[in-house]
């Protein structure tokens, strides 16, 4: 994983998250509550080198904060955000 941008922050009803790879590789999201609870999850996902958009429905969410955890093999990024309504 290159990079990972979430926006916008705070979401309302749809989060964004666009992931830059060096290389193709399979991708993997979760969503999480600061406990570590897992709220929505994604399978793994090929996915080519360069600009990879995922798109998150959040308006059933309650407002809070969130933790977004992109995979990709060994690599994990983690970005926290914010759900208001």
């Amino acid at each position: 994983i290159q990079s990972v941008s979430v926006y916008p922050n705070p979401a309302n009803a749809q989060l964004n998250v666009v992931v830059e790879l060096d290389n193709q590789a399979n991708v993997s999201y979760e969503l999480t509550d600061l406990a570590g609870k897992v709220i929505i999850s994604t399978p793994a996902q090929f996915k080519n080198a360069g600009t990879n958009n995922f798109n998150i429905n959040t308006g059933s969410l309650s407002e809070g904060i969130y933790l977004v955890n992109i995979v990709s093999g060994t690599d994990r990024t983690t970005k926290r955000i914010a759900i208001t309504h």
